[in-house]
């Protein structure tokens, strides 16, 4: 009798979807990780956009060529009535320019530093002073520089996280987040989680502290082309 030979059926149509799902995942963090390593340059305004436009209209995008919106900081001190009139509840409303709120976080929340005396880990993530920017059309930009070191390597971020509020509402909603020129994958709630996690990082100030009590008094936040208004 012959021996009985087993037929080679080839590779199964899981293992096919499991493998591309792997080679997918690879693809996507080394994407990630590719395009996080290239900075990406502030501008303040939909026109600075439209200029640079210009001036690369019929060229090929590189990467670096990533932008996002940031408020200069104001030179006025006007913003300080404002925050005054949010904290103590006795205004109707308050309202900021991106500007006020760039000042207002300059002052009030300071770059965080290493622990002192103790043992550095191997990945410490310390974020810088928060900024604001607007595109003019409603979305807001919240912008974090973060020193990352891992194992000894030190390298600067600028992760910022695109939202909006919701007419008639108070709850900001993060629509996307980039770490320089990479965006974090579409995934739904992914880019909110990751953006709560790093205010985190701010709830331990007293002025975090302060800014979450007021907030219960607001009822609705209106964004215009260069300011939040909050009503209470």
């Amino acid at each position: 009798m012959k021996p009985v030979q087993k037929e080679d059926t080839g590779p199964t149509l899981i293992g096919i979807i499991i493998s591309a799902l792997c080679m997918a995942t690879i693809g996507c963090l080394l994407g990630f990780a590719f395009l996080s390593a290239f900075p990406v340059k502030a501008i303040a305004t939909a026109k600075d956009l439209e200029g640079i436009l210009e001036e690369r209209a019929g060229l090929a995008a590189r990467p670096g060529q990533a932008y996002y919106f940031e408020a200069p900081i104001a030179r006025s001190r006007n913003w300080e009535l404002q925050r005054q009139a949010l904290l103590s509840g006795t205004a109707p409303s308050a309202e900021f320019q991106f500007e006020d709120l760039n000042a207002w976080a300059s002052r009030y929340f300071r770059p965080a530093s290493a622990p002192v005396n103790e043992e550095e880990p191997n990945v410490l993530l310390l974020p810088g002073t928060p900024k604001f920017g607007t595109d003019g059309t409603g979305d807001i930009y919240c912008v974090l520089p973060i020193n990352a070191t891992v194992f000894g390597y030190s390298k600067d971020y600028t992760v910022y996280a695109v939202g909006e509020f919701k007419p008639e509402s108070k709850a900001f909603e993060v629509k996307s987040m980039y770490v320089n020129g990479a965006a974090f994958p579409p995934v739904p709630g992914i880019a909110h989680m990751v953006f709560n996690s790093f205010l985190e990082a701010f709830a331990q100030s007293d002025e975090y502290q302060t800014l979450a009590e007021a907030w219960e008094s607001v009822d609705a936040v209106e964004v215009t082309a260069n300011s939040i208004r909050l009503r209470m």
